[in-house]
């Protein structure tokens, strides 16, 4: 998938939420302790709707520290069926904003130096994800993770997600090998170094949730080192707040 298509699969994330009815938004996400539907709204309109455009401003040489530092944050966060207005509207301008943008603009990622087109990936992993946790929380299906955007996400946990959460946890587990079961067929990543001691295969959003510390039920099969797996599973959670 390309950055054009990671753009569309952010389009459709962004509609779908924009689709819940009013009943929907005090639902709790078990996935996302003491949070409610409306809370994930918020969470996504601040911390990538508003968030995002002025990580696309930042030179590729900023400081960590300083990536959203100009943000202007609200406080607090927006709530209920606020929280739905300001989603729709923040995320608006923020596809505006990427749509407007050459994919190949050299600026500030959380990896250092890198382009725009990290910033739609990102955008349509992190939408995906709460995506889930809100259809698992209101007993939809999981239709919008075809294959290839399966693939997306476990490829962006290989290369980027987890090896960053180790390095912030300061974790070494032995190398995991996952493979994505889907209509393709089989299909295996591995991430950490030499051979793998562990492995975990699923298929859509058992396996999304699994890499990204979350719950889908039937959960991925786990074979070799079980405690090298649920070390590798735990990363995000440790690691990052707020996901």
């Amino acid at each position: 998938m390309g950055p054009g298509e990671h753009l569309d699969w952010f389009d459709d994330n962004v509609a779908w939420f924009n689709a819940l009815d009013d009943g929907s938004l005090a639902a709790p996400v078990p996935n996302c302790p003491g949070w409610d539907v409306g809370y994930v709204l918020a969470h996504l309109g601040v911390g990538l709707g508003l968030a995002y455009p002025y990580a696309l401003a930042q030179p590729p040489d900023t400081p960590n520290d300083l990536g959203f530092a100009t943000v202007p944050f609200p406080d607090p966060f927006p709530a209920g069926v606020a929280a739905r207005d300001y989603f729709a509207r923040e995320m608006a301008a923020c596809r505006k904003s990427f749509r407007s943008t050459d994919p190949a603009l050299p600026c500030w990622t959380y990896a250092g130096a890198g382009k725009a087109s990290f910033w739609f990936l990102r955008a349509a992993v992190e939408t995906s994800l709460h995506r889930l946790d809100v259809e698992d929380a209101l007993s939809h299906d999981h239709a919008s993770l075809t294959d290839d955007r399966v693939w997306a996400v476990v490829s962006d946990c290989v290369d980027f997600v987890l090896p960053l959460a180790a390095a912030l946890t300061g974790s070494t587990p032995g190398a995991l090998a996952i493979v994505v079961d889907d209509d393709i067929g089989p299909r295996q990543l591995l991430v950490g170094a030499g051979k793998p001691v562990a492995t975990i295969t699923g298929s859509g959003a058992s396996l999304v949730a699994a890499l990204w510390g979350r719950t889908v039920a039937p959960p991925p099969a786990v074979s070799g080192d079980a405690a090298a797996a649920k070390t590798w599973l735990s990363l995000v959670e440790q690691a990052f707040t707020g996901r």
